[in-house]
């Protein structure tokens, strides 16, 4: 998508925000069900996930924590064996995490690179007590996935692109849009 439009073009409603607050009290109550006792950490890889984790703050009566990283794949997605462009200190990272529940938090599984990635790095690199992950929306495909959500508020099958919510290029929409191919 071009960063550089100002005006949101022709879409269709995924998700209202009535709908992404069900999503998300939903996602709250199955987290505060698993880790009632125990302190998690909601890790969140920005900047997708800032809604939902600031909503998941919120709506969570349990103890937990917060954290979060840059970590993308956007400047070289095609590369079958990409690495991540991060913003922040893994070693840090490792310091942060250490003995933790931890629940990744992420906007969206598209291609699930990015989350596979940072799962796979944490259970490599880190002594954490438990891992799971947690998206708003994952975009069911006919290609198999890295990666499964543990907790996902919303499973949709389109190949739109997804606006709103804190995803890009329009994030300050408080609904979830698709926006139609280019042709």
């Amino acid at each position: 998508m071009n960063e550089a439009m100002t005006e949101v073009p022709a879409h269709t409603c995924l998700l209202s925000q009535a709908q992404i607050e069900a999503c998300i009290d939903q996602i709250a109550q199955q987290i505060q069900n698993d880790y009632a006792t125990q302190n998690p950490l909601l890790f969140g890889l920005l900047n997708g996930c800032r809604p939902l984790l600031s909503a998941l703050q919120k709506k969570l009566p349990i103890p937990h924590d917060v954290a979060m990283i840059k970590i993308s794949f956007y400047r070289d997605p095609n590369t079958p064996n990409a690495t991540p462009h991060i913003e922040g200190d893994l070693h840090d990272l490792t310091r942060l995490l250490h003995g933790r529940h931890v629940i990744l938090v992420d906007d969206l599984i598209d291609t699930g690179k990015t989350l596979a990635w940072t799962r796979d790095w944490i259970l490599k690199n880190t002594a954490i007590q438990s891992l799971k992950t947690c998206v708003l929306l994952n975009r069911q495909t006919s290609t198999q996935k890295p990666i499964i959500g543990d907790y996902v508020g919303y499973h949709f099958e389109s190949e739109e692109w997804v606006i709103g919510f804190g995803m890009d290029p329009f994030r300050e929409l408080p609904y979830l849009g698709l926006i139609p191919p280019q042709n």
